[in-house]
């Protein structure tokens, strides 16, 4: 066996376990030897299981182990330990076949192996984190909140126990955090994801520079900060989760084994701060990261779909920011890729197919064909089918399909689509937790879907609630969040709207002035710019019909004149654009008579119809 550890040679080990195996035959019954024996027998197996994987070795290891503690005398003084690496076999067994009893068959043995230990022993530590892993491990078969609560409170023990400075620390500690952030997972209880980054940031700190594990736990501590971002929307924390995995990555070896899924997960990071803060400079990072990850994973890796997919999203919110047609159309090409590499069954399914159904949402609003809205809606629908209840991505998949039943109604208004959407987009508010940092996106959207029915059925208490849950958005969104003036003009066309219904000045002044705030926080060169420009002046030219301010209807012209002129050829908003800079130089001609007006409103209106696709409701409208 000793050579075998140095030469890992098959023959060594399989020599020594035909040794051992004739030394337990011919021992005389009754033998103190036996049950050492016994024990050097399951040792060998379980190594030669760890070499070649044969179940049958594991299982041979796990009865002659309980044989040797069957055997051992009261008192023995090997029984606790005994009993502590009976469980940790039955947990290999567990991991490669998943049955539910060994793992409930290692918690027993190890809790007696616990009881039977004397006080003051050094090795309680190390039994209590082990029992605490194998609760862990059925936690995640059985979901049990007991299983989870009791191992932190067996790892909670452990590391009080462990000498400070004992080389077992940084492990009962990383034990611990692990098993905080899974119950943090499971329930989403902050005080768990913080005490989790508190262990890791000491875990780092107890590391030495050049310690080959030092970049496995810079990539601990980044994970755990990055959850506790997602629900707080703190940028400090992803920042330094940021810091803390791109120095991972920079310790890391070339050719190590994670290098491509911590460039992923880097990627995801960047695209995080990006969502949050907008600057284009880290999706341009997120893009590179991801694309260096693809490059690094061979043909046939179960990760290539997933990494496929998540480069293609990042090309797709680069396409949202930047308006550049040919990122969408990549964007497709590689998720339509990953979806088609994921087998049916695999767990990552669902958010491939949500990801390439986001980049068909994108497209059909870019270029406003049918087809496009059609294949989101199916692979959105699909992939909520695919998702286990309770999942904590169902709120944000339901989002995605309320909103393309949204877009779909707006092309053709059938009613069924906006109660649809209205629908889907109150079942993900049901679903997402008040204090998570998507509840701003989800009320907007149902605020949005509301807006729309109200425009087709004219009914006050829609609009009124969409009003309502847009100034709900803006009071959850700090100044500084990148989608803020989105947010901002969503609340003033939601007015403006309802000053159509009701002529109330105070609407309509409200509209102008919110429109006016959220132009003034758009980025420069942001694609979206003509809906601001367009909505802004039609909240004039409602104000001009109300008041008759010709300021306000000059005004109007000039916003929807840049609207036409931000917007490139092909967009799918050009002919609603182009109208309504018709009808706004209609109006200025009704009030002035000037001529040139009356036939600048004609070309423009011509051009709306000749670009609008059949079938189109606005034709008819």
């Amino acid at each position: 066996m000793r050579r075998f550890e140095r030469t890992r040679a098959l023959s060594d080990i399989s020599d020594a376990i035909l040794h051992q195996r004739q030394a337990v035959r011919i021992g005389p019954d009754g033998d103190a030897h036996i049950p050492s024996q016994l024990n050097n027998l399951r040792i060998s197996l379980i190594m030669r299981f760890e070499r070649d994987g044969d179940l049958s070795d594991i299982s041979e290891a796990i009865s002659v182990h309980q044989q040797a503690v069957q055997l051992a005398p009261d008192g023995d003084a090997n029984i606790p330990l005994w009993l502590n690496d009976l469980g940790l076999a039955l947990v290999r067994r567990y991991k490669r076949t998943g049955d539910l009893s060994d793992i409930s068959d290692a918690i027993t043995f190890q809790q007696r192996g616990l009881v039977l230990a004397s006080t003051g022993h050094p090795n309680i530590p190390a039994y209590q984190s082990n029992l605490g892993l194998s609760l862990v491990h059925r936690f995640g078969h059985t979901g049990s909140i007991d299983d989870i609560s009791e191992a932190i409170s067996m790892q909670h023990q452990a590391v009080h126990l462990t000498p400070k400075g004992h080389d077992q620390m940084p492990l009962q500690l990383d034990n611990l955090g692990h098993t905080l952030m899974r119950r943090f997972e499971r329930t989403g209880d902050l005080s768990d994801v913080s005490e989790a980054i508190s262990l890791r940031r000491q875990i780092v700190q107890l590391t030495p520079d050049g310690h080959t594990n030092l970049p496995s736990r810079l990539i601990n501590l980044g994970y755990s900060l990055s959850c506790l971002f997602k629900r707080t929307g703190n940028v400090k924390d992803l920042t330094e989760a940021i810091v803390s995995q791109q120095r991972a990555i920079k310790l890391s070896p070339t050719g190590h084994s994670n290098l491509p899924s911590w460039l992923n997960d880097l990627g995801l990071l960047f695209m995080a701060r990006f969502g949050r803060i907008g600057n284009t400079s880290d999706i341009s990072e997120a893009i590179t990261l991801r694309e260096q990850a693809i490059k690094l994973t061979p043909d046939g890796h179960t990760s290539l779909p997933l990494r496929l997919s998540n480069f293609g999203y990042s090309l797709m919110r680069l396409f949202q920011r930047t308006g550049d047609v040919r990122d969408i159309h990549e964007a497709i090409s590689l998720q339509q890729r990953g979806v088609k590499l994921t087998p049916n069954g695999q767990s990552h399914l669902p958010s491939h197919l949500n990801n390439l159904g986001l980049s068909f949402k994108c497209r059909f609003e870019r270029t406003g064909e049918l087809p496009n809205i059609m294949e989101a809606i199916s692979l959105f629908q699909r992939a909520i089918q695919l998702t286990p209840h309770g999942d904590s991505k169902m709120a944000s998949r339901f989002n995605n399909l309320g909103i393309s039943f949204m877009l779909r109604f707006q092309y053709t208004a059938n009613l069924d689509d906006i109660s649809e959407a209205i629908s889907c987009q109150q079942k993900a508010i049901q679903l997402t937790p008040t204090e998570d940092t998507n509840m701003a996106l989800q009320l907007s959207n149902l605020g949005a879907s509301l807006r729309i029915r109200f425009e087709h059925n004219r009914d006050l208490d829609d609009i009124s609630e969409a009003i309502a849950l847009q100034q709900q958005v803006v009071h959850l969104t700090p100044l500084d969040h990148a989608d803020y003036f989105k947010w901002l003009n969503n609340l003033g066309l939601c007015f403006m709207r309802r000053f159509e219904r009701t002529n109330n000045p105070l609407d309509i002044a409200e509209a102008i002035s919110t429109q006016k705030q959220a132009i003034q926080l758009t980025p420069n060169g942001f694609p979206t710019v003509s809906l601001l420009l367009n909505n802004l002046g039609i909240s004039l030219m409602s104000r001009f019909d109300r008041h008759g301010d010709f300021d306000d209807i000059s005004e109007a012209i000039s916003l929807h004149d840049r609207a036409v002129q931000a917007t490139p050829d092909g967009d799918a908003s050009m002919p609603s654009w182009l109208n309504n800079l018709g009808n706004s130089f209609a109006r200025r001609f009704r009030r002035t008579g000037d001529l040139s007006d009356l036939s600048e409103a004609i070309v423009f209106q011509q051009r709306a119809v000749e670009l609008t696709p059949d079938g189109h409701s606005q034709l008819t409208g």
